[in-house]
Formats: structure tokens, sequence, C-alpha cells
């Protein structure tokens, strides 16, 4: 409860979030840096919030 989880199962998704060592075409290595997607912060849980609370008083509003 309270928490969403974007995920991704392809093979470069998690050096790009987190960082590391990768190939490219398989062949030739290199450190990726972190490319984070999303990270924690007040701003965005503010944001998700009044998003949540504004469709839910759009869906409250039309059953009336």
């Amino acid at each position: 409860p309270g928490e969403a989880h974007i995920v991704s199962n392809l093979p470069y998704s998690a050096v790009h979030n987190e960082g590391g060592q990768a190939k490219v075409f398989g062949k030739y290595s290199f450190t990726m840096p972190k490319r984070q997607f999303m990270g924690n912060s007040e701003r965005l849980q503010n944001d998700i919030s009044d998003k949540i609370n504004y469709e839910m008083n759009q869906l409250i509003n039309k059953k009336k």
C-alpha cells in the first residue's frame, strides 16, 4: 500500500538505472554512469498525492 513500482525485464535496464559494467553490441566493455529514471523526492510525492486526490475527486463528483 502507498507504493508503485516501475519495472522492466529488458537486459540493459538495470545498468542504465544503476550504472555499472556494460558491453557495446556484446563486445566492448565500458562503465555506464548511473542514470536513474526516478528517485524518491518530496516534490514527487506531493505531485503524486495531488494527482491521486484530483482523480479521486473527479470520480466522486461524477457519481453525484
